[in-house]
């Protein structure tokens, strides 16, 4: 393995955990007033950047460097950078947690929250309910907050594959994310629908646990724990994190353009 300094491995984990949630788009670099930023929709906040540190990492090759219009360096991780960051993290111990952390991380960056934003608040609230003090008074309010995530997310689905609000309510989000699935279901390929298929099997069990946790067990006659909060709100976050991260793949967008100008062409007149 390359040689780094701290200051160094730190910049390059916090771009490869940052591409994820935008991986077509490249890290740009800024020069703003009071230092040098970089952007990118997986970061949760622009990325103040020791130049120095990234010179370093390009010459040992983690990136491949191009210009934008006006100059602009763009940075393009190297899969140098993946397999350095995921041999630091077998050598710390890291691999158990890892997982959990690059989901949250994922629905952190801003590109799940502009893509979904409803979805995301309501998902947040009760994933900080769930981390207080306050969580064994909250169990029904936190499972509130996960269908809310789900119907949104749902939602939100719908009118980024359609292009219209979906008239069914908002309670029918099984409903909903299968006619989104539906609309993208071309543009796929032949493996993934049959995942994607899966998950809303998950999707629809998920939602038996969520409307448990929303009226407390009473019909089951059950208490609810601590766990039964947890499982929730990270299983959301799991769908979530892997129904977007499916759809908004670089092959998933290359064959869903294909897909938008296909239909585009069958409606220009002749």
């Amino acid at each position: 393995m390359p040689d780094l300094t701290r200051a160094q491995e730190a910049l390059l984990r916090s771009m490869v955990e940052a591409y994820p949630s935008a991986p077509t788009q490249p890290f740009m670099l800024l020069s703003m007033s009071g230092g040098e930023i970089l952007l990118h929709d997986g970061l949760a906040d622009d990325l103040p950047i020791n130049v120095g540190d990234l010179k370093a990492l390009e010459r040992r090759n983690f990136f491949n460097v191009t210009r934008g219009s006006k100059g602009t360096p763009n940075y393009r991780l190297d899969n140098l950078a993946f397999d350095y960051v995921a041999e630091l993290d077998r050598q710390e111990g890291r691999e158990p947690e890892k997982v959990e952390e690059e989901i949250v991380r994922y629905l952190d960056g801003r590109g799940f929250k502009q893509r979904h934003p409803g979805a995301y608040a309501k998902w947040a609230e009760a994933a900080e309910l769930t981390a207080s003090m306050a969580a064994a008074d909250k169990e029904t309010q936190i499972g509130h907050l996960c269908r809310e995530a789900m119907q949104e997310f749902a939602t939100e689905l719908l009118i980024e594959y359609r292009g219209e609000a979906p008239s069914e309510e908002k309670a029918l989000h099984i409903k909903r994310l299968k006619a989104a699935l539906e609309e993208v279901r071309p543009a796929l390929g032949k493996t993934k629908p049959k995942f994607l298929d899966a998950l809303v099997d998950y999707w629809a069990a998920l939602n038996d646990l969520v409307q448990r946790q929303e009226k407390g067990a009473v019909k089951e006659g059950e208490s609810l724990e601590a766990e039964d909060s947890r499982r929730v709100v990270f299983h959301s976050a799991v769908l979530m994190f892997e129904l977007d991260r499916t759809l908004n793949s670089e092959a998933a967008q290359r064959g869903w353009s294909k897909v938008v100008a296909g239909r585009l062409a069958a409606q220009t007149p002749v």
